[in-house]
């Protein structure tokens, strides 16, 4: 044991625990208790952010608050986990920042856990554990290991290893861990994308030179969601992660040797096509999970190209609006093509009626020209 019990410090902690929350009232009982029986250390906070909510989270946070000095809630108003992790992280008065979720409930020994690995690996800037799942019905036989990422599920096995450019796996918010001091060399988490802000903060230290490691010994279980569990729900996240990646513009999936049609390299095109087809192959040979796979593949490509073809336009759009109306604001533009527009419109039927007398007076000449012949 790397770390010997001590008496909690309420001003400065060793260790802060973010939940973020969003009417999750119901939720909050389980996790916070879970948080608060941590042993045999106790030199922790626990931060819960509430993240607008409108059931009754706030007065529940109060209530744990009222009881436990280490519970310090926070209220962030925009929606969105990143704002919510954000406002966390600068509210936390420990050197080490751990994330978990409001419907998980951590082993008597994780936060022991957490600290213990930084104390082990000392020039680690983040880390992270398994995230198992608690089934509530029989997973169908598709949803096998190979088809947790959508549901932030982790096991990467029982060893121990380093992650970073060279191996950038994500380790997922539920169950990670990070130096304080490194958001203050990379950033906060960005709330520019709806999902994925674990993944785009670690491509941020990784390409800062910073690096993770992998603890399996820090474990949690995680529910799931039973509409999560639908080849549907699948689909929507591949395609999803396939848009989540064409804006991350990561340098090893923009390499390519054979061009790149709309922006988007070539060996994503090669992709689409070639998982399309072995997903057609497996089903037809009645390899039902493997065709899935193959299939969910296909949808992330296709997010990618989506993605790109659609920022081609705006870009495109963008251009026109310049053209057009220069570094005018919005309402700018808007009263600019008011007062154009009644022009342009006159304009355009006067043009429009001196063709057409000029089309009836060709018309005309033709057939009197006709008639005399």
């Amino acid at each position: 044991m790397l770390v010997n019990p001590t008496e909690p410090s309420l001003t400065h902690p060793s260790l802060t625990v973010i939940v973020p929350t969003r009417n999750r009232a119901e939720n909050l009982d389980g996790a916070l208790s879970a948080l608060i029986a941590q042993q045999p250390f106790s030199d922790y906070e626990v931060i819960p952010v509430d993240n607008g909510s409108s059931d009754g989270t706030w007065e529940c946070l109060e209530r744990f608050a009222s009881r436990d000095p280490r519970i310090r809630p926070v209220h962030e108003p925009r929606p969105g986990i990143s704002f919510a992790r954000n406002a966390g992280i600068e509210s936390a008065r420990a050197p080490l920042v751990a994330f978990t979720d409001d419907d998980v409930r951590v082993g008597p020994a994780w936060v022991e856990t957490v600290v213990n690995a930084f104390a082990q690996y000392t020039n680690a800037d983040a880390i992270g554990g398994k995230v198992l799942p608690e089934w509530p019905v029989a997973p169908p036989a598709w949803l096998d290991r190979s088809a947790w990422g959508p549901l932030a599920l982790v096991d990467y096995g029982d060893a121990a290893f380093r992650v970073d450019s060279g191996r950038p796996l994500c380790l997922i918010g539920a169950n990670v861990a990070m130096r304080r001091s490194a958001f203050a060399e990379v950033g906060l988490f960005s709330p520019d994308y709806p999902r994925g802000q674990d993944q785009e903060w670690l491509e941020r230290l990784y390409l800062a030179g910073g690096h993770g490691m992998y603890v399996p010994a820090l474990s949690i279980a995680s529910p799931v969601d039973v509409n999560r569990m639908t080849r549907r729900y699948h689909r929507r996240w591949h395609f999803g992660r396939g848009r989540f990646l064409a804006r991350m513009r990561l340098a090893q999936l923009e390499a390519t040797r054979v061009g790149r049609p709309f922006d988007v390299p070539g060996h994503v095109w090669r992709t689409a096509l070639t998982e399309s087809l072995l997903s057609v192959s497996a089903a037809l040979r009645g390899l039902d999970a493997r065709a899935f796979t193959h299939e969910c593949a296909a949808w992330c490509r296709v997010g990618f190209i989506r993605e790109r073809i659609e920022s081609l336009a705006r870009a495109a759009l963008q251009s026109v609006r310049v053209a057009l109306f220069g570094d005018q604001t919005a309402a700018e533009r808007r009263s600019t093509a008011r007062s154009v527009l009644p022009g342009t419109l006159a304009a355009s039927r006067a043009i429009l009626r001196t063709v057409s007398v000029s089309v009836r007076s060709r018309v005309a000449s033709r057939n009197a020209s006709t008639r005399a012949k």
